[in-house]
């Protein structure tokens, strides 16, 4: 399986709101079926989220512009599930505590993503986590997959970088 390195200390992703960077490498899939893949943050801020982006597409409307799913762990044993959309996200389903996430530095985390029956199911090192149903405009049934690190006003650049590492499949 391929591993994707993301380091960055770029003072110029400090910011009062933080930053998010998200990178569109995987497949297409049309519809959506399933994704898996593993991450772990080597360093950055710990509460800062990392993951999966999903059914990612380019919407008609200009005021939504670039649309997806996303999903995001940290290193405290934390997920959420959003959506962004016209610059903007959000949550789906809110930053949640799961006993089945590793926590800290280094910890690979297996995320899995899957539909059934117009539901999304979000799996962490194998077991269920949440199944959500994307309910609101707009609609995401299918795009492209990618990666996604958020840079937090917390991070100590250029010290420090936001070091994670990504790789597909368990």
């Amino acid at each position: 399986p391929t591993t994707t390195e993301f380091v960055t200390n770029d003072t110029r992703f400090v910011g009062p709101y933080g930053y998010t960077l998200w990178a569109l490498e995987g497949e297409v899939q049309t519809p959506f079926v399933a994704r898996e893949a593993t991450a772990a943050k080597v360093s950055g801020d710990r509460s800062a989220g990392f993951g999966l982006v999903f059914c990612a597409y380019e919407s008609a409307d200009p005021l939504v512009g670039e649309t997806m799913l996303v999903v995001m762990i940290n290193t405290q044993g934390e997920f959420i599930v959003g959506e962004v959309a016209g610059g903007e996200f959000r949550e789906l389903v809110p930053w949640t505590f799961f006993s089945a996430l590793r926590q800290g530095f280094n910890q690979a985390n297996a995320i899995g993503l899957a539909a059934d029956e117009g539901e999304v199911v979000v799996s962490l090192n194998g077991s269920e986590a949440v199944r959500f149903r994307d309910e609101d405009p707009p609609f995401h049934d299918g795009g492209a997959d990618g990666y996604l690190v958020v840079i937090s006003p917390l991070d100590r650049f250029p010290e420090v970088p936001v070091h994670v590492l990504f790789r597909e499949g368990p």
